[in-house]
């Protein structure tokens, strides 16, 4: 096994630590490669190592989200897997090939002829005969879930059955942990040509339409994954446009929809939009909680829409499921009243039950917690303490604990699908059973390996709620502080509002409480909660005179302007931003300065002085280029565009806007690039070009929509109106709703105005 990794390490050689690497360089691919199990695996690389042949880094993996531990060969592993390579490849051996004729030759001859990697021949290989596994066809590689002794819900079969073969576009199906949802769908779609994703935390964009994409070249439709080797971040815009443009039927499968991230969320709304616009797209959604998934685009009838909550099974079905698993039939009678038609419940029960009236929580602490060694225990503890599925490195140090891992699987108490997890009444029972300081302790080193592998806001996210709960409350504040302002403008607002509530009320110092109060007052200014936004910019005033910081009193003048200018008291911002401009008379904070200026020609405009606005903003462009303020460029950019837009000037417009869209996608400013698709949709309706401003709109509404940018959200549905007539009083209404939540008075008027 250490020769056969060698080999597959020299296969992959050309790949340095410093690449964005293949899976096959991590264990779980040399493991897929091989055919062998990844405890060998491991075991084997640990050898390898041990001689300075293979070399272990942390490296960025394709398609996924975080960093993994990558394998590669040293300078004398790399000469060792080349002699290896000669000596094996010149063996002569027989084989019968999957077109039944005879081969005797060379492994390396063979190699040639089949495409199998040489190590995975030679592990093959039994006293110079080899036995070729049959090849597969594109569609047994297909991962529909097998299923094993599923009985009953004949009339929830039919429902899915008439999902797969009928007129229903959209199938939503949830209910509680452990109910059978996968298994009611797997069980009918068996044998089906379709795409089946799991969703778990390690899911992104990215690894979703790598498999789509891989699934779809299967098929001879090779457009998306040309364009995932031009684009490291795809754009969800073009992979509708993408998918839409298919002329053959495809139905997509996700599941454990509950574990979808903010930007997967995107991605699947957009899933079930497409799918009311062709003919060709079918889409299921399983899970505990599904995404709001259905919230724009198209409403579909009932007759396009399958939704069902699936209920726990019957008594005739629950004692058909403990006979298939050999329950003696004194006992069945007994396990059925108590598991009340749980699946789960009745896949981990034995034969002895004899406790009348045990729960499920006593049922778990005989059947699982006093029959599982130490070991397993300690690690089923650990494991609890982890919102999302854990990789084996973040649970285990050695190979040892593989094994248990892997014994635990076997016993169903845990599972792995892109990560160990565990039932939830399973993580909970564990989690509950941790004294406090035990707890915190296992909190404590899950934040220890958030910070070790963290490769992007989601795991500082996690981090930061993990040093919280573990009541290290300085680190977890300075992890707040340092990343919220990011985290924020990568659509994380529901996160800091939660991580915001765990901090503790006292703080260090009015500085560390100011930061704190910007970014809760932040996260509601985005969502369109003025009140509340407000609230928190008040005291975020006061603390900045305490601390006589005269740039912050100016920017959260700033700030409450913006909202002023939203509500329409268009005076009072004004005046406002005067106020701010007065406070930086003597300032050198040349980005402030900028960025007041341009608020003040956005009130400017909306005045109607399209001079003094065209000032203003020019101002902030001047002030920001001297300052090499990319971002301020970008936003006096797109305020400019808008006011030659509005004098016809669309050439000039475009331009300006194409420029600031560049700046914000490379400072990945999402909010702003959500408002430049808006801006120049209205560009394309202003020049009659309504299919082009549609799919910018479209663009904006689901970037907004993803960022809770809820003002946003209420301007796209404005601009769809105007270019989709067939449902322009839908989006009006939609339109409408928003903007009198967020309590926009001109935008409701005007809003009305369109609508009589």
């Amino acid at each position: 096994m250490e020769e056969a990794i060698l080999l597959h390490l020299l296969d992959n050689s050309r790949y340095s630590p410093e690449d964005t690497a293949p899976m096959d360089l991590a264990q779980a691919g040399i493991s897929r490669a091989l055919g062998v199990r990844r405890s060998h695996i491991s075991m084997s690389l640990d050898a390898a190592k041990s001689k300075d042949n293979v070399e272990e880094h942390l490296a960025r993996v394709k398609g996924e989200s975080r960093r993994r531990k990558c394998y590669y060969l040293t300078i004398q592993g790399k000469e060792s897997a080349q002699n290896l390579k000669v000596n094996i490849g010149s063996e002569k051996i027989s084989a019968r090939l999957p077109d039944s004729t005879h081969f005797e030759g060379s492994l390396s001859e063979l190699q040639e002829k089949t495409g199998f990697s040489l190590p995975r021949l030679a592990l093959l290989v039994s006293d110079g005969t080899l036995k070729l596994p049959a090849v597969k066809k594109a569609a047994s590689e297909i991962k529909v879930p097998e299923i094993e002794n599923f009985v009953g819900r004949e009339k929830e079969i039919e429902e899915m059955k008439n999902f797969f073969s009928g007129n229903a576009k959209i199938l939503i199906l949830n209910g509680m942990p452990g109910i059978g949802k996968t298994a009611l769908v797997a069980s009918a779609a068996k044998d089906l040509d379709i795409f089946w994703f799991d969703i778990t935390e390690w899911s992104s964009t990215r690894n979703l339409a790598n498999h789509l994409a891989g699934f779809l070249s299967r098929h001879g439709k090779t457009r998306m994954e040309r364009y995932l080797e031009a684009r490291e971040i795809p754009d969800i815009a073009d992979l509708r446009d993408i998918l839409l443009d298919l002329d053959f039927s495809l139905t997509m499968i996700f599941d454990d929809c509950q574990n979808a991230s903010t930007s997967l969320g995107s991605l699947l709304r957009m899933m079930a939009s497409a799918s009311g616009d062709s003919e060709n797209l079918k889409v299921g959604f399983l899970g505990r909680d599904i995404p709001d998934i259905m919230n724009f685009k198209q409403k579909l009838t009932d007759e396009r829409t399958i939704q069902m909550t699936l209920a726990p099974l019957n008594d005739e079905d629950s004692n058909e499921l403990l006979r298939g698993r050999g329950i003696d039939e004194l006992a069945l009678s007994r396990i059925v009243q108590q598991a009340g038609g749980h699946p789960l419940y009745l896949k981990l029960v034995g034969t002895g039950i004899d406790t009348p009236g045990e729960d499920i929580e006593d049922m778990l602490a005989r059947m699982i917690y006093h029959n599982l060694s130490h070991r397993e225990n300690v690690l089923l503890h650990l494991l609890s303490v982890f919102r999302h599925p854990a990789g084996s490195d973040a649970l285990v140090d050695d190979s040892e604990d593989i094994v248990t891992l892997e014994n635990l699987e076997k016993k169903c108490i845990i599972f792995n699908a892109g990560g160990w997890n565990m039932h939830n009444l399973v993580r909970d029972f564990y989690y509950s059973r941790q004294a406090p300081g035990e707890r915190e302790s296992r909190h404590e080193q899950v934040a220890e390996f958030y910070n070790a592998h963290s490769s992007g806001p989601d795991d500082e996210v996690e981090e930061t709620f993990h040093l919280l709960k573990a009541r290290d409350f300085e680190s977890g504040t300075m992890n707040f502080i340092a990343g919220g302002q990011q985290w924020l403008s990568q659509g994380f607002v529901d996160e800091i509002l939660y991580l915001a509530d765990m901090l503790p009320d006292n703080y260090n110092n009015p500085e560390e409480e100011y930061n704190i109060n910007f970014l809760i007052a932040s996260a509601f200014d985005l969502i369109g909660d003025w009140d509340r936004a407000s609230e928190y910019y008040g005291i975020c005033f006061e603390l900045a005179t305490k601390l006589k910081d005269i740039d912050k009193e100016a920017a959260i003048l700033r700030r409450e302007g913006a909202i002023l200018y939203r509500k329409g008291e268009l005076a009072d911002a004004r005046n406002i931003f005067k106020k701010a401009l007065d406070l930086l008379s003597d300032s050198t904070n040349k980005n402030l300065l900028a960025e007041i200026h341009g608020g003040l020609g956005v009130v400017h405009w909306r005045l109607g002085k399209s001079k003094s606005a065209r000032e203003a903003h020019e101002t902030d462009l001047e002030i920001s280029n001297s300052g090499k303020d990319k971002s301020g460029i970008a936003r006096a950019l797109n305020n400019l565009g808008i006011l030659d837009w509005e004098s016809g000037d669309y050439g000039t417009a475009l331009e300006r806007y194409s420029r600031a869209l560049e700046l914000a996608e490379k400072l990945g400013d999402k909010k702003l690039v959500a408002i430049l698709y808006s801006n120049i949709a209205d560009v394309h309706r202003s020049k009659g070009e309504n299919v082009e401003a549609r799919r910018y709109y479209e663009r904006c509404l689901e970037l907004a929509e993803y960022l809770k940018f809820n003002w946003q959200v209420a301007e796209a549905y404005r601009g769809l109106a105007q270019v989709h007539g067939e449902k322009r009083t839908q989006y009006l209404q939609k339109s409408l709703a928003i903007f009198q939540q967020l309590g926009a008075e001109e935008d409701v008027k005007s809003i009305k105005e369109m609508m009589q």
